[in-house]
């Protein structure tokens, strides 16, 4: 580096005083420094947004993931609630109960409701095995169900609407079962033609 552009060993020669002159060697623009942001602003210049650090997201980003956090909690609430309710449903079926059956298949329904108003927050074949097996239990006397009805409901709630990811074939083993039963996934469908 030269000593002329950093100011560096500028003499004082008696009472002549030479004032030191600095020279910026480098320009950062503001555009390029996001990793931090200046507490004050400079006079004169009306800033509207600040920059922010990459990865902290703008408030509009945080209230989605904050909404979809929130989602993803009830989706849990609900199913964890949703598989105590086919358990119950099959106990009820059990102990030969039909009033408890009613009531829990009901409130099955309910819960299969709720799942419903959240259904973006999973893909969309979680989404058409809640559909069908809705379907198969619209407009259903519960108190009526055999004890293989009530299981063929839990089953699909608990190893696929409460399980892992649903694929296609999930889709098509999940109506297989319904039918297998007695429950058809396709009433709904059925229903508008008549």
């Amino acid at each position: 580096m030269n000593d002329e552009f950093t100011g560096d060993n500028i003499g004082f020669s008696g009472a002549n005083c030479s004032v030191a002159t600095w020279v910026r060697n480098t320009h950062l623009s503001d555009a390029r420094c996001l990793a931090y942001d200046v507490p004050r602003e400079k006079s004169a210049v009306d800033r509207a947004a600040r920059q922010m650090l990459p990865g902290a997201g703008r408030p509009k980003d945080r209230m989605r993931a904050d909404a979809e956090r929130e989602d993803r909690y009830a989706l849990r609430e609900h199913l964890a609630r949703t598989k105590d309710l086919a358990a119950r449903l099959i106990d009820s079926c059990g102990r030969a109960e039909p009033m408890e059956q009613a009531i829990a298949g009901s409130e099955l329904s309910d819960e299969l409701q709720a799942l419903w108003s959240l259904r973006g927050v999973r893909e969309e074949e979680w989404a058409e095995v809640l559909n069908f097996l809705q379907s198969a239990l619209a407009q259903e006397e519960f108190e009526r169900f055999r004890a293989s009805q009530c299981e063929a409901v839990r089953r699909v709630v608990v190893d696929h609407l409460a399980g892992g990811a649903v694929d296609p074939e999930d889709v098509i083993h999940v109506r297989m079962i319904l039918r297998e039963t007695g429950l058809d996934p396709w009433k709904a469908v059925s229903a508008l033609g008549d």
